[in-house]
Formats: structure tokens, sequence, C-alpha cells
């Protein structure tokens, strides 16, 4: 599955407020994706990166968090 079309997905998710068409986007996702994607979807559903107790946290603030990806992509 290509970011483009999650990132399409999320992005209807975020417009809209019928919780029943935001179960019903997940779920389409969900059933185009591979096990090892869904669980990788799940997490970013919740907004997470990966299991809170695989301790993902990078201890920056956001102001920081913007700057180091700003020099990344640069």
């Amino acid at each position: 599955m290509h970011f483009k079309d999650v990132a399409d997905i999320f992005q209807k998710i975020e417009i809209e407020n019928s919780r029943t068409a935001i179960t019903k986007l997940l779920a389409s996702l969900f059933y185009q994706s591979s096990a090892h994607e869904a669980r990788i979807l799940s997490y970013l559903s919740l907004g997470l990166l990966r299991a809170p107790h695989e301790g993902s946290q990078f201890n920056f603030a956001e102001k920081n968090m913007v700057k180091l990806l700003a020099h990344m992509f640069d």
C-alpha cells in the first residue's frame, strides 16, 4: 500500500463528522492492507508511531521537532 493512499483516507477521516462514515473509511483501509500494514495503520490511526511499550518517544519539544524535520527534508 502506498503512503499517499493512507494519507488520502486519513484526510477524508479528518473532515468527516459521522462516526459511522469514519468507521467505514477505516474498515476499507484495513481491508486493503496486509497484516503487517494493518498493525502499522492501527497505531497511526491512534496518533502513535508504534506500541507505547516499545518506547518510541522522542522527548523533543514540538518546536524543535519541526526544526529537525525541516532540516532532514531540506
